[in-house]
């Protein structure tokens, strides 16, 4: 039964940390919140790999539409693994910029939203059972990280962003 709530939360998780981070005024707060909502995730993944691995085979929920086998739990643990790393970096890569001046609380409070919105959209695609929902979450996950790379709005970011979603 907890496997079956740890798919929800999974998502909610992402989607709630991802509000929270528009809400909040300082960058640091925002990198604090993006990595708390990675550990917490990380935590869930490997929860949830352990109960496909324990002979349980399958974890489902919400009446078969998110279905989690042995192979879809393994990538889950991976993309949250690469999630936490990379969250690590991106908290310490922002906080020069914090102390530049150049990660404003508004760039903070973008980043902190798309990030975690990307990892939502990226546990939907894992998780779906349904070819519509995946394609969605495919869809959201390139537009969130296409948002990403104009994270800092100058022309050549514009460009590059044109040019990955082209």
């Amino acid at each position: 039964m907890f496997a079956e709530h740890s798919v929800i939360a999974m998502l909610v998780l992402a989607v709630a940390g991802a509000g929270l981070c528009l809400l909040l005024l300082r960058p640091r707060q925002v990198l604090a919140t993006i990595l708390g909502v990675t550990v917490a995730e990380g935590m869930l993944a490997a929860n949830l790999w352990a109960a496909v691995l324990s002979g349980r085979g399958v974890v489902t929920a919400a009446e078969q539409w998110f279905y989690i086998d042995a192979f879809s739990a393994f990538h889950i643990v991976v993309l949250t693994l690469v999630f936490l790393l990379s969250s690590a970096f991106a908290s310490v890569y922002f906080t020069v910029d914090t102390d530049h001046g150049s990660f404003t609380p508004a760039i903070a409070r973008r980043f902190g939203a798309l990030w975690l919105g990307s990892l939502a959209a990226m546990m939907l695609v894992l998780m779906s059972n349904n070819l519509g929902i995946m394609w969605v979450g495919m869809e959201a996950t390139t537009l969130l990280s296409a948002f990403l790379i104009s994270l800092y709005p100058n022309r050549l970011s514009l460009e590059a962003m044109w040019k990955y979603l082209i």
